[in-house]
């Protein structure tokens, strides 16, 4: 992302917005994050990650945000968009790898964040009950972090994890979410929670871009039409025999909604500002 390794240091206001392929790097347990790869005995304030992020390898250590995170904090950041590492346990929507920092024996926070994220990751002998991998990878064992007021959108990505997962809706009310600062944060009806001060640009604006499905429907099964509030000069697209259209082969874009026809099968949907996009 923007930085590779954060240590004893702040990353304040920043953001990330493009393609991230850790496939390209021999290290298999590369860390990778949208705005740092891994952070230790920092603090990462107010950033957000919107994009693509892909990685391989069961040693890959993969988050929206951050990958790593030892001894730091992370506090009022979000990520959206996709993320791939479908071989490693320590790749979340948000964080990948969480623990306490081996030398200070000092916890990590993770507090007032959330993420809007397709992921696919390992999930092979998951404990929904003890791990919340839709938001954070991993935590690792032994450590006892602080995690307040997070949340993941369960319709983008379910793991049937227990913990801080609430319907699309929750996230995109005008009346904000709990446990969210509104002086640094802006809420309104349709969007995603947006950082004031990283508001005033294209990329900050597709990130909080969304997608409304009715309750019991989610992107991996899709049963009824949807409503598509994009938001700057984002767009959403079908792909349609590799181009980029209106109308895909099971459901169609007429407005803001997602008409689903009645033939099931599987489209993909891309989300584009200019340069900028991912396809759920």
């Amino acid at each position: 992302g923007l930085v590779g390794t954060l240590q004893n240091a702040k990353a304040k206001d920043c953001y990330f917005a493009g393609s991230l392929d850790g496939r390209t790097h021999a290290k298999a347990s590369l860390c990778l994050g949208g705005v740092i790869g891994a952070c230790t005995l920092g603090e990462i304030e107010n950033c957000f990650s919107t994009g693509t992020i892909i990685a391989s390898g069961s040693d890959a250590v993969v988050g929206g945000v951050v990958g790593s995170l030892s001894g730091a904090v992370l506090k009022n950041s979000y990520s959206t968009g996709l993320i791939t590492s479908p071989s490693s346990t320590r790749s979340g929507g948000l964080a990948g790898w969480v623990r306490a920092n081996s030398s200070t024996g000092k916890q990590s926070t993770v507090e007032s964040c959330y993420t809007a994220t397709s992921l696919d990751a390992e999930t092979s002998n998951y404990d929904p009950q003890n791990n919340s991998r839709e938001i954070i990878g991993l935590v690792a064992e032994g450590s006892t972090p602080t995690i307040k007021d997070i949340y993941y959108d369960k319709q983008l990505t379910n793991y049937r994890s227990t913990k801080y997962g609430v319907a699309t809706s929750k996230l995109v009310s005008a009346s904000g979410v709990e446990g969210f600062d509104a002086s640094i944060w802006t809420f309104a009806k349709d969007q995603y929670p947006m950082i004031k001060s990283l508001s005033d640009n294209e990329a900050a604006k597709t990130s909080v871009s969304s997608i409304i499905m009715t309750e019991g429907n989610s992107l991996g099964k899709l049963a009824a039409n949807a409503e598509l509030h994009a938001f700057g000069n984002t767009e959403f697209f079908l792909y349609n025999n590799g181009q980029l259209a209106k109308e895909g082969h099971f459901s169609g874009i007429d407005g803001n909604v997602l008409k689903i026809k009645e033939e099931f099968g599987t489209d993909t949907l891309v989300v584009k500002n200019g340069n900028l996009g991912y396809v759920y």
